[in-house]
């Protein structure tokens, strides 16, 4: 099964020509949750999920909003499926699923997922600080 995604992820890619590592990398200091010298650029296209693994893709591209845990238990910022209530961010996620999004994502290197820090212009995560995930469900270092 790993490989049926890894074989589509890679068609994704080449058929969308690969913008995301096609930017000119500005270099800064990574709030990543993996240390590595990071660029961040914008992406769009449309949001799909796929179920099996929970794993979100623009354009084949795969993008993280975080450990699936805080997703699903984390109410949003911001109401970004823009439909009036501001839920927890998988639901909000779920409504922007099958819809066109314009993410801006930070770049580590071609074999981990682009981390999300904006959707379509409202903030998901402070670009400064450490993921909000970092210390675990029960606040530990994890």
């Amino acid at each position: 099964m790993r490989s049926v995604l890894a074989l589509l992820l890679v068609l994704g890619l080449l058929l969308t020509g690969s913008p995301v590592f096609a930017a000119s990398p500005s270099l800064v200091t990574s709030s990543l949750s993996s240390p590595c010298p990071v660029s961040f650029t914008t992406i769009t296209g449309i949001l799909s999920l796929v179920k099996l693994n929970g794993c979100y893709f623009v354009q084949g591209t795969r993008v993280d909003f975080g450990p699936s845990w805080y997703i699903r238990t984390t109410i949003a910022r911001e109401d970004y499926d823009n439909n009036g209530n501001t839920q927890t961010i998988v639901q909000e996620l779920t409504g922007l699923v099958g819809t066109s999004v314009t993410l801006k994502v930070a770049v580590c290197n071609e074999t981990t997922p682009l981390e999300v820090f904006a959707i379509n212009g409202l903030i998901y995560r402070d670009e400064n600080v450490p993921p909000p995930w970092v210390q675990g469900r029960r606040g530990k270092l994890s």
